[in-house]
């Protein structure tokens, strides 16, 4: 008999600034759409999954109307807009977050630092053991959405 895993309720956070869009440094403007993450977040709504923007931006009310506009104008729909974190969140993905195991204070995974090279963080990866295909394939199932593929390397 075939199991059936259900879904996990609640909701997913995703930082605006340096995660679903560009960071660069200037609060009054919000970059270009950093794709990974704008079809990872577009897929998750395609699967009824709630998604709230996360972001020290929630504050001001002008820059909650800057990012409604920014969502519209990237094919997102108006999104909740937050800074506050809940019992009911499932996950946050965000690009100064370092993840810890619960109860322990271990870290999961080496943290990134803003001024870390990408070529250290893929050997920090590599050193626990695990591509980040194999990561995110695990988080995708976690939130009940499909594995991302990556297309083979042109060569």
């Amino acid at each position: 008999m075939e199991q059936v895993t259900a879904k996990p309720q609640g909701w997913i956070g995703v930082d605006l600034d340096g995660t679903l869009a560009e960071y660069i440094g200037d609060m009054s403007y919000i970059g270009k759409p950093i794709l990974p993450m704008l079809n990872r977040v577009k897929k998750w709504i395609a699967n009824g999954r709630e998604v709230r923007i996360f972001t020290a931006r929630a504050g001001d009310e002008a820059s909650c109307e800057q990012i409604r506009i920014w969502l519209r104008n990237v094919g997102l729909p108006e999104l909740p807009i937050t800074n506050k974190k809940d019992f009911s969140m499932v996950a946050l993905w965000d690009d100064r977050a370092v993840q810890v195991i619960c109860n322990t204070g271990e870290v999961v995974m080496p943290p990134y630092n803003r001024g870390d090279n990408i070529q250290k963080t893929r050997e920090g990866w590599r050193a626990a053991g695990v591509s980040q295909e194999q990561f995110l394939a695990g988080v995708d199932q976690l939130l009940g959405g499909e594995p991302e593929r990556t297309p083979p390397a042109a060569g």
